[in-house]
């Protein structure tokens, strides 16, 4: 009966360990995909210059024509 309880022991603590791990591998799968979601979204709302970033986007067009002066004509 000993070696019934220590194997059950056993397999109940690696179902935990693997279930843990499960759970952190998507919790960092989801932390991933949402930080990109926001990074792309970011790029994408500076790209499509909206009113409210028209200052940010001014200042960034100065610098990409300062080191493009082709762009400038």
């Amino acid at each position: 009966t000993v070696a019934i309880v220590v194997v059950v022991v056993v397999v109940v603590v690696v179902v935990v360990v693997v279930v843990v791990v499960v759970v952190v591998a998507v919790a960092v799968v989801v932390v991933v995909v949402v930080v990109v979601v926001v990074v792309g979204a970011y790029f994408i709302w500076n790209a499509s210059e909206p009113m409210d970033n028209k200052e940010e986007a001014g200042e960034k067009e100065k610098k990409n024509k300062g080191g493009n002066q082709v762009n400038g004509m």
